[in-house]
């Protein structure tokens, strides 16, 4: 039964290669274009930043934290608190619809600390409830002080 076994898996090896296939070997190694590669910066205490480090593009985000006023079903009255905040927060009011509600959110803060600054900003202004989250946050170019 062996032996039968070890022919018969001869035999299926055998006529399973298709001796009429060619290979093509036309793939030159030398004209290969490697992708640049971008090793990791590795900066020391005190060492000077980097100029491509330095630059942040406009548009962009990164994971930071705002401040929501006030969550609602009512789209007149998130519309009314950003109109009344807008002045005192420079343009960074933002109503988001995450359905059902209406969010009035302030603020695209890097760090915690600066939100919770800004949350007792708004408590003292009588927005007792605002409370901190962490959120998307869209970053400015950073510039040298």
């Amino acid at each position: 039964m062996r032996s039968v076994l070890v022919i018969v898996v001869f035999l299926a090896a055998a006529n399973g290669q298709d001796r009429g296939v060619k290979m093509d070997e036309s793939f030159d190694p030398n004209t290969l274009n490697e992708p640049e590669v971008k090793w990791p910066v590795i900066l020391r205490p005190g060492d000077e930043l980097p100029e491509e480090l330095k630059k942040t593009p406009a548009n962009t985000t990164e994971e930071g934290y705002r401040v929501q006023v006030l969550s609602t079903l009512d789209h007149e009255s998130a519309a009314d608190l950003r109109t009344k905040l807008h002045p005192q927060f420079d343009d960074e009011v933002y109503v988001i619809f995450d359905p059902p509600n209406y969010k009035v959110r302030v603020g695209n803060f890097r760090s915690r600390f600066d939100a919770e600054v800004a949350q007792l900003r708004l408590q003292k202004m009588g927005y007792a409830t605002a409370w901190i989250i962490r959120s998307e946050v869209w970053v400015r170019p950073r510039t040298r002080r």
